[in-house]
């Protein structure tokens, strides 16, 4: 499905447990990194053998209250209901199936949960165009069906994917996609506080 910013669109699952996935993809490049090349990197700060890109989420209440969080870190993993959780860090983009992905369970969430805010960082010291194809995707776990995909480009270390938030009885999907720098952000907790709350 095609979406431009801000566009919100009712969240397409199958029937049960309503599971859908945000998942992250990316390969890292082909080339060896040269003796000057890791001479330069060294001299800059910059890894320049590895790839390393992360996929996490905020949780948030109706009022933009802080909730929870889940990231590929073995202590976040899922939230305290169990209806939000990881697959786990990928450290290497390696193979055809999803790197990382967050899983979310809306038919039992708990009902103080109205917002579920999806970012992507880049953790390597690289930027988005270093990455070989990254992108991220939203999907229906049972049909596999994707509803939405972004490829992700540019000089830039961190993407606001979207939103999932609760709508009355049903759940949308907000695509935010936004870009930063992720290392600008001290607090991711309070900087997505305000798509919460929107």
């Amino acid at each position: 499905m095609s979406m431009n910013q801000g566009d919100i669109v009712p969240v397409e699952s199958s029937p049960g447990r309503r599971r859908v996935v945000v998942a992250l993809n990316w390969d890292a490049q082909q080339h060896h990194a040269g003796f000057l090349e890791k001479l330069k990197g060294s001299a800059t700060g910059q890894n320049v053998e590895t790839f390393d890109l992360d996929i996490s989420c905020v949780m948030y209440g109706a009022d933009g209250e802080f909730l929870d969080g889940v990231s590929g870190r073995p202590e976040e993993m899922a939230d305290q209901s169990g209806k939000v959780y990881h697959s786990g860090d990928d450290t290497t983009g390696s193979g055809d199936l999803d790197d990382e992905y967050i899983s979310v369970e809306l038919a039992d969430m708990p009902d103080d949960v109205h917002h579920v805010i999806f970012v992507v960082e880049v953790q390597s010291k690289h930027t988005f165009a270093d990455v070989d194809e990254p992108r991220v995707h939203l999907a229906d776990t049972k049909s596999g069906a994707i509803q939405h995909q972004v490829d992700l480009s540019g000089p830039y270390t961190a993407f606001i994917y979207g939103r999932i938030f609760r709508d009355g009885a049903d759940w949308k999907f907000h695509y935010i996609g936004e870009y930063g720098l992720g290392a600008q952000i001290a607090d991711w907790v309070a900087a997505l506080q305000p798509y919460a709350e929107a």
